[in-house]
């Protein structure tokens, strides 16, 4: 599969790089990897010299938070998690699954080095997903909806944007701006276009770092920034 993706990215790059033949400076090539397995954007890059056919390596280094019945693997158990407090499942967030992004990012961008590349972010943001019997459980669906909206979740997102800053890592694109939280995820920012953005502590802290990346934002930051200083 992995090998089939460069091939096959290298075989649209150059169909793109015809038709915007005389205009390439408005093409950029890139290729996809998975966070969580550092070996899928090794064999991207290295299977006949992908690397010189690409202009970014990209990745979606969310913050892992998955829950399954049994809690195998890297998942969390539905029995353990059900009876949770947000700020338990925000101590997660913070002590386990921050350290272990960064430890992916640090590794993606060392390879994106390795190649002179630039390290992006395809999507992003928390992950906090029930699979399966999980997806259907009120407690945790009622859980993982307190836990978007706890202030304390704004202080954990401008520790992890700021870690990817850190890190090396360039663009990054956040995987929904406005979205309803539901039982597969609470995805957005805010939940609702109308929403007050300062009782959004995702979308708030967004907000804050994109505007020390200098972007332009028209919502009022100067306290968030003063909040968002430690997870």
């Amino acid at each position: 599969a992995c090998r089939f993706t460069a091939y096959r990215s290298v075989q649209i790059f150059h169909i793109w790089q015809d038709v915007f033949k005389g205009f390439e400076g408005r093409i950029v090539r890139l290729l996809p990897a998975q966070a969580a397995n550092i070996q899928v954007a090794t064999k991207l890059l290295e299977f006949k010299e992908t690397w010189k056919n690409v202009d970014a390596l990209a990745i979606a280094p969310y913050l892992s938070f998955l829950v399954t019945k049994k809690g195998r693997g890297s998942s969390l158990s539905e029995e353990q998690v059900q009876t949770w407090t947000p700020e338990e499942a925000l101590d997660y967030l913070a002590i386990t699954a921050l350290p272990k992004t960064e430890k992916q990012i640090r590794k993606h961008k060392a390879l994106a080095d390795k190649y002179a590349l630039p390290l992006i972010a395809y999507e992003g943001g928390q992950h906090m997903v029930g699979i399966r019997t999980a997806a259907r459980n009120k407690k945790i669906i009622q859980l993982f909806h307190k836990t978007n909206a706890y202030e304390r979740m704004g202080k954990i997102y401008s520790r992890y944007l700021d870690i990817w800053k850190k890190e090396g890592g360039g663009l990054f694109c956040h995987f929904s701006s406005v979205s309803q939280w539901k039982k597969w995820g609470c995805w957005g920012l805010m939940q609702y276009s109308d929403d007050n953005p300062v009782k959004s502590p995702k979308f708030m802290a967004v907000m804050a770092w994109a505007s020390d990346c200098g972007q332009t934002v028209n919502v009022p930051l100067a306290e968030e920034k003063k909040k968002n200083m430690v997870p």
